[in-house]
């Protein structure tokens, strides 16, 4: 499977001679080529998914070995509270991802094509792992003997198959209206309806529904990301993109061009859903915690907040960079290490996704880490648990990029392969 998470391109740099440009290229990152532009990474969504898969990682973990005694503590209730943001932040970031790719290199995912393509493949593997990993038996036929209560629960939507339709969607749309204006206008009516439409899809009755349908509608076939409300957060993230790429596409902007304008989004939609909270509510009956808007425009709040936050780190290094290139004369120096592994596990996050859900739960007949200590250890063991699992979630991420990088051609024939023994062996079995 390639890296989900798109590639981030978020627009490219003038050319310069280099006694000129050098400042500039070492606060973007940028490394060029003479006579060519090479178009930089953004370290702080490096960051962001980072952060994303350290509470995905440390809260899966701690929910399946720590004991029941230590969960009963008062600290673990802030815990779950803070761990619900990794969904949000993890989906968020997968649109800001995709959205500055896709609005950076717009003719090309507004054309069928190589690009397109490549995309809408991804997207089906993605949503195709999203099944297999919920499947004891890779077998269409036992698949078609289960009893309705089984197959509701293996054709629940998880948020691997939520991010690949979800995204799926978004590149349709790209194709079908081909301008931006259009597209963003369609992507916040989306957002909008997705966000307030919740109280109510929640409570729609989808048992006319096929099974594997109805799981996309509600959590009624216990979905846990159904389609509504939790698309708000890749939408989000889509629109967030064009506010990022329309700054970073022409200079490298500083706390007031991008963390500061970041921050006051995150405080007004904190200011709309607390209030909003206390003063309107015009739905029905509902999960707050699951289908609320002022609940989501809470989480969102939070989500641009942190992301302003790590946009500032991002200038404060791009200033550590400029004076370093100032002293040495250095205009490209390589990044720490602690910088290159947060990029190296910030470009593999679905990759580690799938890996650490079969450390923890296995796969086949290899038992996973809740066989062996199910809510058996303490703090102290289950703290050793994450250590271990960010190992080796590290070192698969290096290997993962590595490989992609260094033997693309002999990478993408071993996925190929493996992809369609699956498919044989589920249709065929």
């Amino acid at each position: 499977m390639s890296s989900a998470a798109p590639e981030v391109r978020p627009g490219m740099v003038r050319d310069e001679p280099a006694n000129v440009s050098g400042e500039r290229a070492v606060a973007e990152g940028t490394v060029r080529a003479p006579g060519k532009a090479k178009v930089s990474r953004w370290l702080a969504l490096d960051l962001f998914r980072f952060m994303a898969v350290v509470l995905m990682v440390q809260g899966h973990v701690f929910f399946e070995v720590l004991s029941n005694t230590v969960r009963e503590q008062g600290w673990y209730g802030w815990h779950k509270y803070v761990h619900g943001f990794t969904a949000p932040i993890f989906l968020f970031s997968s649109g800001l991802a995709f959205g500055i790719t896709t609005l950076g290199r717009w003719k090309e995912h507004a054309t069928p094509g190589k690009a397109v393509a490549k995309r809408f493949e991804r997207y089906a593997i993605l949503v195709g792992l999203g099944y297999v990993i919920h499947l004891p038996v890779i077998a269409l036929s036992w698949v078609l003997e289960l009893p309705p209560e089984r197959l509701a629960g293996l054709t629940r939507i998880d948020a691997l198959q939520h991010i690949g339709v979800v995204l799926a969607m978004c590149e349709a749309m790209v194709l079908v209206l081909r301008h931006k204006g259009p597209y963003l206008a369609f992507v916040g009516v989306a957002l909008v309806a997705a966000v307030f439409s919740a109280p109510w899809v929640w409570n729609w009755d989808v048992s006319a529904l096929p099974i594997p349908l109805a799981a996309y509608v509600n959590d009624h076939t216990t979905s846990i990301f159904p389609i509504v409300p939790w698309c708000g957060f890749i939408l989000s993230g889509v629109l967030a993109a064009r506010f990022v790429e329309h700054r970073r596409g022409k200079v490298s902007p500083d706390l007031r061009e991008l963390a500061v304008p970041i921050a006051a989004i995150g405080m007004a939609l904190l200011a709309i859903g607390i209030l909003g909270r206390e003063n309107w509510d015009p739905f029905p009956e509902h999960n707050f915690w699951k289908t609320s808007p002022w609940f989501f425009f809470i989480r969102a709040g939070w989500i641009f907040i942190v992301l302003a936050i790590l946009c500032a780190i991002d200038v404060a290094i791009a200033r550590a960079r400029r004076k370093r290139a100032e002293r040495t004369g250095v205009a490209h120096a390589r990044d720490g290490r602690v910088l290159r592994f947060i990029q190296i596990v910030g470009t593999q996050t679905l990759v580690i996704y799938v890996a650490h859900l079969f450390l923890i739960y296995g796969i086949g007949p290899l038992p996973g880490a809740k066989s062996f200590w199910h809510r058996t250890l303490g703090l102290g063991g289950s703290l050793a648990v994450v250590s271990v699992f960010f190992v080796l979630m590290a070192a698969l991420a290096w290997a993962w990029g590595w490989t992609k990088k260094n033997h693309l051609k002999t990478f993408d024939r071993v996925r190929y392969a493996i992809t369609a023994l699956i498919v044989i062996a589920f249709l065929v079995r």
